[in-house]
């Protein structure tokens, strides 16, 4: 036997069988069982990363897009003239946070890039329409 391939032994020092019998035995008697550890060539089963949801997407953009509006950077399509209420665009703000806290770990590489991009691009545009305000 190679190094590389050890034997591992492990005894089994329990003194009541399956079935719930004493087992007497002494030094010399005592069970073994050979266990060879696996081969370094096994591949180890590799977990996969979360696959990206257009569904959680499509939420995201949803309350990104009125988020938008809230802040006065899209039209309004009845009146033409955007208007500015911050305390809806924070409210929205606060929800994509609250996502963000209770998914992390959870989501593709592309969901978090579009829900950190787009968080960072909204508070931003918050900061601007609450100093315009003033």
């Amino acid at each position: 036997m190679d190094e590389k391939e050890k034997v591992i032994k492990v005894v089994d020092k329990r003194h009541f069988s399956k079935d719930g019998t004493r087992i007497n035995f002494s030094d010399e008697e005592e069970k073994r069982e050979e266990i060879v550890p696996p081969k370094k060539d096994e591949k180890k089963e590799k977990v996969d990363e979360p696959k990206t949801d257009e569904s959680f997407l499509e939420l995201i953009m949803f309350i990104v897009q009125n988020a938008l509006a809230a802040l006065g950077q899209l039209k309004n399509p009845f009146g033409g003239k955007s208007e500015v209420n911050l305390e809806a665009g924070g409210a929205m703000i606060e929800w994509l946070e609250t996502i963000e806290k209770k998914t992390r770990g959870n989501l593709s590489p592309d969901e978090t890039k579009t829900l950190k991009e787009s968080l960072y691009q909204l508070k931003m545009l918050f900061i601007e329409a609450r100093q315009g305000r003033k």
